[in-house]
């Protein structure tokens, strides 16, 4: 299992590998990876913070780690985590990360400010189930929390306000194979004023002594499974 962050668009091939199709996108239902090829090139998706998975398949994870490298190197991708689980057959796998976003809680009559937390995390649920000598169905449940700003309510205090996406799928693939899930994308907006103090904030003249800097940033998060049978010595 690999988490690659990159930016929105078109993951492209290295080295004249080829891509792999996108399958078409499943919930609920059992979808058949079944497309050789070395590189992944999945569409980006449409919703600006969705959740809509693309699925693809790559077989060679040698060549898929020589071409996450060169993407780092450009500076086109980040590889966020590379962890491994081990689980039984058609038992649940979990594995998370994420953090837990401070926020203070006012109380009235001037009490002591209560600080409390709210969690914000990226889940992934695996359910692998064995068919026959080297199939595997393999249940995929991903939770992408996000931090979109903040709301202030009465006596002054701030709560974070937190995006939630929430999607299932479920695929067959070899063993040993890479399944690949794309489209999970997330959009932040920044805004940032600079300019002369107490001049910026004079009326009506405030633009002569003012800046003001907005920036949108589109990410898009792969996750690469590996599912690889563990069989028993001599058997």
């Amino acid at each position: 299992y690999r988490e690659e962050n990159t930016s929105r668009g078109t993951v492209t091939a290295i080295g004249g590998a080829r891509g792999v199709s996108p399958d078409p996108t499943s919930t609920g239902n059992i979808t058949e990876i079944a497309t050789r090829g070395f590189a992944v090139n999945l569409p980006a998706s449409d919703p600006v913070l969705g959740l809509g998975i693309t699925l693809g398949r790559i077989v060679e994870g040698l060549i898929l780690d020589i071409q996450l490298t060169a993407l780092e190197r450009a500076g086109r991708a980040h590889v966020l985590s590379r962890p491994k689980i081990v689980t039984m057959d058609n038992q649940e796998a979990v594995i998370k990360r994420g953090e837990d976003i401070p926020y203070v809680l006012r109380r009235q009559y001037n009490e002591v400010p209560d600080v409390q937390f709210k969690e914000a995390k990226l889940q992934l649920k695996v359910r692998p189930h064995v068919i026959g000598e080297d199939r595997l169905s393999v249940e995929v449940s991903i939770n992408n929390d996000a931090r979109t700003g903040d709301v202030v309510v009465s006596e002054g205090s701030v709560f974070p306000i937190i995006a939630r996406q929430e999607a299932q799928t479920r695929a067959l693939i070899r063993d040993g194979d890479t399944m690949v899930l794309g489209g999970i994308i997330r959009q932040e907006r920044r805004k940032r004023e600079r300019g002369v103090p107490f001049l910026k904030d004079l009326p009506v003249l405030s633009w002569l002594f003012r800046s003001d800097f907005k920036s949108e940033d589109s990410k898009e998060l792969l996750i690469f499974i590996t599912p690889r049978i563990l069989r028993e010595e001599g058997a």
